[in-house]
């Protein structure tokens, strides 16, 4: 036996689970009096309840919110073919409001690897929209950035809720930002967009029901024959994308977060400049540093006469006009007769001075007299001189180094921008890389924290590559 794997992809409200639907009723016999339904819809209750997947929690009359959570599978064989069997996978819508379109593109990417191969990825629009809306656009740039080039032959186009000639939807969009897929088809649902009760009792609606209901089959058996003609392609190439998506991001971040660390790292370099300036000027200041000192002195004044002088008390004259010739012959000094040893035996005679009790020999006779003088001088300090000089060594050290981190920094940032650009060029090699509204996310994320740089020079050089690299995507 045969599978076909068939992943459908396309935005929220696009029909992706509308088209099980009809895929249900083509397999199972279905008609407009007995309708089979898969997947709840706003006016039909599910009948195949062997197929069916629980979305309860989903509100299906609100065509802004995905009405599938995650991947579900439906698996058909036809009574006429049993040797084939269609894998049909329907996947979560994208650029819906709940904001989910990362985590959403991650289950089909885990979902088609899982799968091993696939015969074809059908994108799946609303042929309605006339313009090239936000939404429409988010939901191929971001299926893109996933989406492996090796696939790009199994490509499949359904424009829903339209007919050929009413199809407001340009193809040549799809072409031009995608790729060009192996058919277009058309479909206009209109059976499950209505109460049965609008239709069954009018006999003008219900020819026009039947006659849509006729030409929906033959455009499934169209499609139903593209797919088998669509060869098996391995999805390995989308573990591959996913990958270096995920590097892709993690890199965005630490680049922000090491930004973020420049910034920190220019402000502590300015405080270390601004402080070592300050030291500098104290050094500058200080070089010269002197302090005002008072300090006293002995001065000696002449006299017109003869003095007693003791060394040990210069400012006390002993004798004052002494007239002897010698010191020794000064009536003060005296001879003491009291001095003995510790055995008792007797010292030899020695004179002393009776007015300051000092022995001869510290005495002398001189014209004049000793007095105190006192006088203030300017001294160098060289201690703080010291001070302020490893205060200023120690403040240029300490600049270089923040200097030298910041330059770590800034060459850590290149890196980053480096590895960056690598994992994009990766991802052209593999996919159609283009830049989705998460992409666009980080970027922003990235080109805010570099804005916050308050070194403009630094701040321009970092936006500048930056944009760069934006550009490179672009």
């Amino acid at each position: 036996m045969t599978q076909f794997k068939i992943l459908l992809v396309g935005e929220t409200g696009a029909g992706k689970s509308t088209l099980i639907n009809v895929l249900t009723n083509y397999f199972r016999n279905g008609s407009p009096d007995n309708i089979k339904v898969a997947v709840r819809s706003k006016y039909h209750d599910v009948t195949e309840k062997d197929i069916e997947h629980v979305v309860s929690e989903f509100d299906v009359n609100d065509q802004t919110s995905s009405q599938t959570s995650r991947c579900f599978q439906y698996v058909f064989k036809y009574s006429k073919y049993p040797e084939y069997e269609y894998k049909f996978i329907d996947t979560p819508g994208l650029s819906d409001t709940n904001g989910q379109d990362r985590r959403n593109l991650e289950l089909i990417v885990e979902k088609a690897v899982e799968e091993k191969y696939l015969n074809s990825i059908v994108f799946v629009i609303n042929g309605k929209q006339a313009r090239y809306s936000d939404a429409i656009k988010n939901t191929i740039n971001g299926l893109n950035n996933y989406l492996p080039k090796a696939l790009n032959n199994n490509l499949l186009l359904i424009l829903t809720k339209t007919q050929k000639l009413g199809c407001n939807f340009q193809v040549d969009l799809f072409v031009k930002e995608v790729a060009a897929p192996k058919d277009v088809f058309y479909i206009d649902n209109i059976i499950f967009s209505n109460h049965p009760n609008v239709w069954q009792k009018d006999t003008e609606l219900r020819e026009e029901i039947d006659f849509n209901w006729k030409k929906s089959q033959k455009v499934i058996i169209n499609f139903l024959n593209a797919i088998k003609k669509s060869e098996p392609t391995s999805t390995e190439d989308f573990q591959k994308i996913s990958d270096l998506q995920r590097d892709l991001n993690d890199r965005i971040n630490i680049a922000i977060s090491e930004i973020g660390k420049i910034n920190c790292a220019i402000i502590t370099l300015t405080e270390a400049k601004n402080k070592s300036a300050i030291d500098d000027e104290y050094l500058k200041n200080t070089a010269n540093f002197v302090e005002s000192k008072k300090i006293e002195y002995l001065e000696y004044v002449e006299t017109d006469y003869e003095n007693i002088i003791c060394v040990k008390h210069p400012l006390n004259i002993c004798h004052e006009n002494c007239d002897a010739w010698f010191v020794a012959s000064c009536h003060l000094m005296k001879v003491n007769l009291k001095l003995k040893l510790v055995d008792g035996s007797k010292l030899p005679l020695k004179q002393y001075c009776t007015s300051c009790g000092c022995g001869k020999s510290w005495h002398y006779k001189s014209k004049c007299k000793v007095s105190k003088g006192c006088k203030t001088i300017q001294e160098l300090i060289e201690s703080k001189h010291e001070e302020f000089t490893s205060k200023a060594v120690n403040s240029r050290v300490n600049a270089k180094i923040k200097l030298s981190d910041l330059e770590v920094l800034t060459s850590s940032v290149e890196e980053c921008y480096d590895k960056i650009q690598q994992s994009i060029e990766d991802l052209k090699t593999i996919s159609r890389f283009s830049f989705d509204k998460i992409l666009q996310s980080a970027f922003n994320k990235l080109k805010i924290t570099a804005e916050s740089i308050t070194d403009s020079e630094r701040k321009n050089m970092q936006l500048e590559k930056i944009f760069k690299i934006e550009k490179s995507i672009k």
